[in-house]
């Protein structure tokens, strides 16, 4: 049970890497696809990381390489734990790309692609549409695989709206009997985003900027009245052996390492352990925390230190950002130090979330985020939110503090 003022701990897990991840191919809701080797040894991999947390039920999509990435984790886990399979966490609907490498997608459908990067919530195509009903019937079962595909009809829709729409119907049918409890939740990338997205009231308009790697770890506390959450970890993938999370855009642009200017010295050392393999080419920070990145940079001694006086100096380089758009064809990462809000504005400006609700990203002292900007043709990425090297179990101890939440789950 998690006891925090009745708030229900939500983790949510992409599924392990799968046969159309490594051809480079779209998924949707195909079930194609199944998990490569390497899929299920990094499922194994977060099962020895959950095995010391309190599940109480597990929810996951009726998909097959989701439901192959459940087996995996499961010896780790309490047998006991029940499991539900809903339809409404299977992947985005696509059926006009599904089994399509991305590059043919990219030359054969070029306006339509550029519809769904930059402006997802207006990406239509031709669907086949099958009743809730049928779908439960089809895929709420173990004989996925033998059992009749349902009934559809050939309609017209919107894959990414579509999405948000199952996701807030998960939250409404799933929440209400959870409270003060932890659930998992086993799905896809799209699934995950809309799943946080919708929690947390952001735009689909903005639905590519939040990174869910394979078998990456996002947490969310969602309040007992069902309309406020708050994210507290993204994308976490240090359970599988990696610092960072890999580059979903390439190996481009300009990334932003974000460390809160309250953080300790002893916090900032195991930082610096963290990001000792990690190139840093500069530095960004006001004079006031020039000790901060000093304990932070003891590993990269070439990296260029940029000193402002202006506290506020990252909203002057946000606006800056609004006009200037990123062109670095190489990747270039930086680290900045700032206090808590002007990080958090920063992310707020990526995703699309209104400056003056910022704090539904709790940032944490002694943890990492990182933001990608890719190039001047792309939205910025969230990779990732309150990076730790804690365990699972130390990782729950210190986001169980006492926090304000903010977001909407229902309406």
């Amino acid at each position: 049970m998690n006891p925090t003022n009745r708030t229900t701990r939500v983790i949510l897990m992409r599924h392990g890497r799968s046969t159309f991840n490594q051809q480079q191919r779209y998924q949707g809701s195909s079930d194609a696809s199944e998990l490569t080797e390497q899929g299920c040894e990094t499922a194994c991999q977060v099962g020895q990381w959950l095995q010391d947390l309190e599940i109480d039920a597990i929810y996951v999509s009726p998909l097959r390489r989701a439901k192959q990435t459940l087996e995996q984790i499961q010896p780790y886990l309490d047998h006991r734990i029940p499991v539900y399979v809903r339809p409404q966490l299977r992947e985005i609907e696509l059926p006009d790309w599904e089994g399509l490498p991305y590059e043919q997608v990219k030359t054969e459908f070029t306006e339509l692609y550029q519809t769904w990067k930059q402006q997802p919530h207006k990406f239509k195509m031709g669907h086949r549409y099958a009743s809730e009903y049928e779908l439960e019937k089809h895929y709420g079962n173990t004989a996925v695989l033998a059992a009749p595909a349902p009934t559809a009809t050939q309609t017209e829709c919107f894959p990414v709206l579509d999405l948000y729409l199952r996701a807030e119907q998960f939250w409404q049918d799933v929440l209400p009997h959870r409270p003060g409890q932890t659930i998992l939740v086993i799905s896809h990338g799209g699934t995950n985003h809309a799943l946080i997205s919708t929690a947390l009231g952001l735009s689909p308009a903005h639905h590519h900027s939040l990174q869910q790697s394979n078998c990456g770890i996002s947490i969310l506390n969602v309040a007992a009245d069902l309309q406020t959450a708050q994210l507290e970890v993204l994308n976490l993938t240090t359970p599988l052996g990696e610092t960072l999370p890999k580059l979903k855009e390439g190996k481009q642009g300009l990334r932003l390492l974000l460390v809160p200017s309250d953080t300790n010295a002893t916090d900032a050392a195991k930082l610096a352990e963290f990001l000792k393999s990690v190139p840093i080419e500069f530095s960004l920070a006001s004079d006031l925390d020039h000790p901060t990145v000093d304990r932070l940079l003891v590993h990269h001694p070439r990296a260029v230190n940029l000193q402002v006086c202006r506290e506020q100096f990252l909203q002057d380089w946000l606006g800056t950002l609004r006009w200037k758009p990123i062109t670095i064809s190489d990747l270039t990462t930086g680290l900045v130090v700032a206090p808590p809000a002007s990080l958090q504005l920063l992310l707020a400006e990526a995703t699309g979330l209104p400056l003056n609700q910022h704090r539904w990203f709790q940032l944490q002292p002694g943890c990492l985020s990182v933001l990608h900007y890719p190039s001047d043709n792309q939205r910025p990425v969230v990779q990732a939110i309150n990076l730790s090297t804690a365990g699972a179990a130390g990782l729950a101890a210190a986001t169980q503090t006492s926090v304000t939440l903010g977001g909407r789950v229902n309406g």
